[in-house]
C-alpha cells in the first residue's frame, strides 16, 4: 500500500517528486532564506509589527512541519 511519502506523479508530463523527501542541505538553505526575509522585514520595517510576528510564526511552523514529515516514516 502506498504511503504519503512514496513517490507520486505531480505532473502529467511524467516528472515525479518525492513528498517529504528533503535533505539537510536543502532544508538549511530554505531556513536560511526565510530567516533573511524575516530579518529584512524587521530591519527595514517593510510591514507592520503584527505582520512580522505572523511571518516568523509561519516560518517556524514550516521548519517544524518539514522536520516532522522528514522524520516520520
Amino acid at each position: 500500500m502506498n504511503t504519503y511519502f512514496t513517490k507520486v506523479m505531480n505532473r502529467q508530463d511524467g516528472i515525479s517528486a518525492a513528498i517529504g523527501d528533503i535533505d539537510l542541505k536543502n532544508y538549511l538553505a530554505i531556513i536560511f532564506q526565510l530567516g533573511i526575509v524575516a530579518l529584512l522585514l524587521r530591519q527595514l520595517h517593510i510591514e507592520s509589527a503584527a505582520f512580522l510576528r505572523l511571518a516568523i510564526l509561519v516560518f517556524g511552523g514550516f521548519a517544524h512541519t518539514a522536520i516532522a514529515f522528514a522524520l516520520n516514516p
